[in-house]
């Protein structure tokens, strides 16, 4: 017996010793790579030419041109009343997904708004899916922009008084983004289903998002059978030091760069994020869109709210105060401030403050609501964003 122990303790470590060189490999990668980029001073081509001008930038490009043959609206995009005596009183409904998604992420929510509204004319817009889910903030602001100035342009009537934009996760900033740079927009109500509204930190998004950036960092797969301790340490050291990557020349590339914002490096952010300092009037000028976001009747942003930790969900938002504007205090990893502590809301950077104090503004956490749920429970999209849709009247 002692035999057959000392065989299996020898054959324990044979097992383990792959493993834990493995580990220790992808830890010494992570940790290189992190000084080697640390001294590094953000990519000059990250730098935004023009850190005042966001609206000006997005407006001066062309909208994505669909291939030839093809359509920007299908039945499976868009559902129009069966009849015009059968038309719904609601307003128009234009759902946006998130990352990694496409416009399927909205056809049960589809069928819900028209089972409450039978008539109901609803839009899944079906632009950067998939992998293209991942193209530049800016680049997707832009796509979307001239998507919706399409749809009203080709659906007068339907669009006449207006439309509701619901936009989910990554795609309820860009959504947001969009109303404050579209000029003459006839967007109603806009409502953000766990958007990262003030962007994202924390190892548990990063350790999510690792798949999609392995493709833009020098970072090697590493094998399914590493164990979660070892992951965790190396999503740690990554997180620490991520400002280096995501403040470099990834802002030209990558979605999940543009969302970074390492509150621990609040200088790294403000020059090196070509977006969403941009975006939010903390750079520059200090005001964007403020005049096309206060024509709005109603502004939500809702989000599900957690005692025990700091994200919505693993795959979701982190931290969850993201979604209604809270995030961590310059300098700390660990307080949060609320939104009417943010320099964006005391300075009514683009109008964020104008609509809360003429009462069109909803700001909700839901507790315990995952960051999927707004899309797959009809319970929490009945209770909770049923009733912010606008009534044509």
């Amino acid at each position: 017996r002692t035999a057959e122990r000392s065989a299996g303790h020898r054959m324990g470590w044979r097992t383990l010793l792959p493993v834990a060189v493995l580990g220790l490999f992808a830890l010494v990668t992570l940790a290189t790579l992190s000084k080697q980029h640390l001294s590094e001073p953000p990519s000059s081509a990250a730098q935004p030419a023009q850190v005042t001008d966001l609206d000006a930038s997005v407006q001066s490009k062309k909208a994505p041109q669909l291939p030839e043959g093809t359509a920007p609206y299908s039945r499976s995009t868009v559902s129009l009343p069966s009849s015009a005596s059968n038309a719904s009183k609601l307003l128009p409904v234009v759902m946006f997904h998130g990352a990694a998604e496409s416009e399927k992420e909205f056809i049960q929510v589809n069928h819900w708004i028209r089972s409450e509204h039978p008539g109901t004319f609803t839009v899944l817009v079906n632009l950067f899916t998939g992998s293209n889910s991942f193209s530049p903030l800016e680049e997707q602001v832009g796509g979307l922009y001239g998507y919706l100035s399409r749809l009203v342009e080709d659906f007068p009537e339907q669009f006449h008084h207006g439309y509701n934009l619901l936009c989910h996760s990554q795609g309820a900033l860009v959504c947001r983004v969009a109303v404050q740079v579209m000029d003459h927009h006839r967007v109603v109500n806009f409502i953000s289903l766990a958007g990262p509204q003030m962007g994202v930190y924390g190892t548990t998004w990063l350790e999510s998002a690792q798949p999609f950036l392995e493709k833009n960092l020098p970072i090697p797969p590493l094998p399914q059978f590493i164990p979660s301790s070892i992951m965790s340490m190396g999503a740690t050291i990554l997180a620490s030091n991520f400002h280096s990557f995501a403040y470099g020349s990834l802002q030209n590339s990558s979605s999940l760069a543009n969302l970074w914002h390492d509150p621990l490096h609040e200088e790294d952010y403000l020059k090196g994020n070509a977006f969403l300092p941009r975006a939010n009037g903390e750079v520059g000028r200090g005001s964007v869109g403020k005049g096309n976001f206060v024509k709005l009747k109603k502004a939500v942003f809702l989000v599900g709210s957690f005692k025990d930790r700091d994200y919505d969900s693993k795959l979701g938002l982190e931290p969850w105060q993201s979604g209604i504007f809270g995030f961590y205090k310059p300098g700390t990893d660990d307080e949060l401030l609320p939104m009417e502590k943010q320099k964006l809301f005391r300075e009514d950077a683009f109008g964020l403050r104008t609509l809360h104090e003429s009462g069109r503004l909803h700001v909700e956490a839901v507790p315990n609501v995952e960051h999927g749920e707004w899309l797959s429970s009809r319970k929490v999209f009945q209770r909770y964003v049923l009733p912010h849709l606008a009534r044509d009247k």
